[in-house]
């Protein structure tokens, strides 16, 4: 017996099953946009904060002194944190959807759950989904501001300023496990929001390249599915 050729395809079987893929595909590109924005405005306000004196300033003044400009920042702060958190976890439900759809294609299924459990086993990755379950049921983010100067003596010409999450307040929560206890603790001091965001995007962006790179591959022109072709 010939094997099946596209021609010999059910053609409405093969064109409805092409529509629901893209449309899968398309709410997990969409999925994605709304994260990467987050991410991005998110990772925009604190470099704005971490590179520009005055505002860093701004930040360690005596809020009484300034309660308007300190006030906008912190509640942006809040907004685009809980965006980034909230639209992560949305990516990923929309994600496993995709990955479903593909069970017939286990070269595929199975490369990303290997890679996707890289990321979602990462220290970041499960600090940050734990995070969020602090903030739902615990309370705000516990930030605190450090400012070091430096330089030559007298001159005090190179600072640092960072945002962090103080590692003592999010410790007397009962939420967290072993894994996330130990990460918390291996900072000296706080957890530096920017540097935690911008590592947890990396390996997203990482992760969500290569999945994005393999629609070609699983859709070839002219190639038929092969579990319509048994």
């Amino acid at each position: 017996m010939e094997p099946p050729t596209a021609e010999s395809i059910d053609g409405h079987a093969w064109g409805e099953y092409v529509r629901q893929a893209r449309e899968r595909w398309d709410v997990v590109a969409r999925s994605w946009g709304v994260f990467q924005r987050n991410s991005s405005e998110l990772i925009d306000l604190l470099a704005t904060a971490e590179t520009n004196v005055r505002y860093s300033l701004m930040l360690m003044t005596d809020l009484e002194l300034i309660p308007g400009e300190q006030a906008i920042f912190w509640a942006q702060f809040d907004q685009r944190l809980h965006n980034l958190l909230a639209s992560a976890t949305s990516l990923v439900d929309h994600t496993r959807r995709l990955i479903s759809y593909y069970e017939h294609e286990p070269e595929f299924t199975e490369n990303f759950r290997r890679r996707n459990d890289e990321v979602a086993q990462s220290d970041v990755a499960l600090f940050l989904r734990r995070f969020r379950n602090y903030l739902l049921h615990f309370g705000v983010a516990p930030t605190m501001q450090t400012l070091h100067f430096g330089g030559p003596a007298g001159q005090q010409t190179d600072w640092k300023f960072e945002v962090q999450l103080s590692g003592t307040s999010l410790l007397r929560w009962k939420g967290w496990n072993s894994q996330n206890r130990s990460y918390i603790k291996s900072f000296d001091q706080g957890l530096h929001v920017r540097v935690l965001v911008e590592e947890y995007f990396a390996k997203m962006s990482e992760l969500y390249q290569w999945t994005t790179g393999q629609y070609s591959i699983l859709h070839q022109p002219g190639v038929p599915p092969r579990h319509l072709m048994s």
